[in-house]
């Protein structure tokens, strides 16, 4: 099962080839969401979605910079952050 998607964005990757998007993150052993929403990314022919070794609470606004940095907001203890990683494509599942 898929999960319930986050309001986290839809971005592609600057190659094109890939979709990045947020899911709840969940706690298999427990059965619930930990509250956090994981970063995953899907090729855009189709497959089975990858994490991306990524999850933050309240991330949400994901797109990716001309540069190929993965920008994005997150909420941590009611205070808002603005996050931009570097070279995040070249760590995606290919």
């Amino acid at each position: 099962e898929m999960g319930r998607l986050n309001f986290a964005g839809l971005a592609f990757t600057p190659d094109g080839k890939r979709i990045v998007f947020g899911r709840a993150e969940r706690d298999a052993a427990k059965q619930k969401t930990t509250g956090n929403t994981e970063v995953l990314t899907v090729p855009l022919s189709g497959g089975v979605p990858q994490s991306a070794g990524l999850a933050l609470p309240d991330l949400r606004g994901m797109s990716f910079a001309p540069d190929g940095r993965l920008v994005f907001t997150a909420e941590r203890m009611f205070k808002l952050e603005i996050w931009s990683i570097e070279n995040i494509a070249s760590r995606l599942p290919n």
